[in-house]
Formats: structure tokens, C-alpha cells, sequence
């Protein structure tokens, strides 16, 4: 059992987090494994999107718990549970997750914080992973594959659907190949392949004209205004990243 307590400016948070580890050998070479634990985290990265801003800032929890916004809660320290089991499966459950608003991004004008531009929601992360290794021989290698999801969700972003996250990766595969040469000699290959990551992009444009009585219409071009329309958050899945390396060395 681990506790923690963390004070900033006459607000105290504190946190139990239980840990929980076990282990059952089938045989000599089989043990299925099972944890559980449950941690708080005072530090936060709030991530970009966006192609044309992707800039991610971390924040320290004494900057969410401000006099100002710890009267009213609005970003309480982050809660994550993580159940393993094996190399079968992985659940990661969080909430008081932060993300930027709609058309929002790290810029500030017209006298606005970073906490106006901040809102808490919850968020998800599981898969399965897959790992097989040959380690005597003529010939070595490894081979690992990764299965994965990471969503999130915040009521005053597209109505409170699931979307997903920055880190959101559907397959991540490593392959690693070596053979035996003579003299001392190894020939090795390596093959990485992952999933492109999401962002955001606009599916639309559309222009306004600036009321006479704006004190800061002269921030727009002659009296206009452009809005780019956005259908959901994390519209857009790049394209996969995938790389093959090929070396020879010499042992000793």
C-alpha cells in the first residue's frame, strides 16, 4: 500500500494506491502473472493535435490547483487502474484526463489562460502483446507484436463520443533477425512497423463578417473573419511508419 499527499496554496490532495502482484508457474517454463495497481499523478501533459501547432506542455498539479480553480475543482490530479494479466491482455482505465476545448489550441489572446482553454474528461487504453524470442543458434531473433486501443472522452467535446487519443497506435510490430558469419561475424536486420498517429484536421471553411462594435476587430482582415469547421476531434489517421535496418559487426 503506497499513500501520497500533495499541498499547494491551502488545498491538500492525498491518494491511496494499493499494488497488487501474483504468480502461478504452470511448470518449468509456464507462469501465468496477474497485477493490479492503482496511482495518482500531479503531472499532466496536455498534447496538440493539430498539424499546424502540435506542441505538447506539461503542467505541474500546483498550476491545476490554484487558489482560483481549486475553489472550484476544475482539474483535480489525475487517477489511473491498471489490470494485467499475463501477456493475454491489458486494461488501463483513467480519469481526470485534460485536453484543450474546441477551437482551443496553447496560443493565448484577449487576455485568456491556459486554464480557459482546458477541460477534464475520461480516457481508456488496452490491448494484447505478443512476444516470441530464439536466443542460441546459427540464427537469433525476436518478434514482438503489439495490439492496442487508447480513447478518450469529455462531455463538451463531440457530445461526449469516444475518440481517439494522440498515442493511439492500432498495431506495433518489431521484428529482429540475426545470423551467425564466420569469423567472428554477425549479419542482423531489424524491421519496425507502427500505426500512424491521429490528428485533427478541418473538413471545411467558412467566413463572417465582424460586428462594427468588436473592440479587437482589428485582428481580422479588413473586417473578416475565417473559421475553419471541424467534424470531430482526431478526424485523420496518418500514414503507417514502417523502417528496416540492415548492419554487420564484428564480435570482440
Amino acid at each position: 500500500m503506497r499513500g501520497s499527499l500533495y499541498r499547494v496554496e491551502k488545498k491538500t490532495y492525498t491518494s491511496l494506491q494499493p499494488r497488487f502482484s501474483t504468480g502461478y508457474a504452470l511448470n518449468d517454463a509456464t507462469t501465468i502473472k496477474a497485477s493490479y495497481t492503482h496511482v495518482s499523478q500531479y503531472l499532466h501533459l496536455l498534447t496538440n493535435s493539430s498539424l499546424g501547432q502540435p506542441t505538447d506542455l506539461c503542467f505541474y498539479q500546483k498550476y491545476f490547483s490554484t487558489k482560483r480553480y481549486s475553489v472550484y475543482n476544475r482539474h483535480s490530479p489525475g487517477n489511473a487502474t491498471a489490470n494485467v494479466l499475463g501477456h493475454a491482455g491489458r486494461l488501463l482505465q483513467t480519469d481526470s484526463e485534460i485536453e484543450y476545448a474546441d477551437e482551443t489550441n496553447f496560443l493565448y489572446e484577449r487576455g485568456e489562460t491556459w486554464e480557459d482553454k482546458v477541460i477534464s474528461g475520461d480516457g481508456e487504453a488496452y490491448g494484447v502483446e505478443l512476444f516470441i524470442q530464439k536466443k542460441t543458434g546459427t540464427w537469433t531473433g525476436w518478434v514482438r507484436s503489439t495490439l492496442s486501443w487508447a480513447n478518450r472522452w469529455f462531455d463538451a467535446i463531440d457530445q461526449g463520443n469516444k475518440f481517439p487519443f494522440t498515442y493511439d497506435r492500432r498495431h506495433d510490430i518489431s521484428l529482429l533477425i540475426g545470423y551467425q558469419l564466420p569469423k567472428e561475424r554477425t549479419l542482423s536486420a531489424a524491421f519496425v512497423f507502427s500505426t500512424g498517429n491521429v490528428v485533427t484536421l478541418a473538413t471545411g471553411r467558412y467566413q463572417g463578417i465582424v460586428p462594427g462594435n468588436w473592440d479587437f476587430s482589428t485582428f481580422y482582415n479588413n473586417g473578416f473573419w475565417d473559421r475553419n469547421y471541424i467534424s470531430n476531434r482526431d478526424n485523420y489517421r496518418m500514414p503507417a511508419y514502417h523502417r528496416l535496418d540492415i548492419r554487420q559487426r564484428k564480435l570482440n
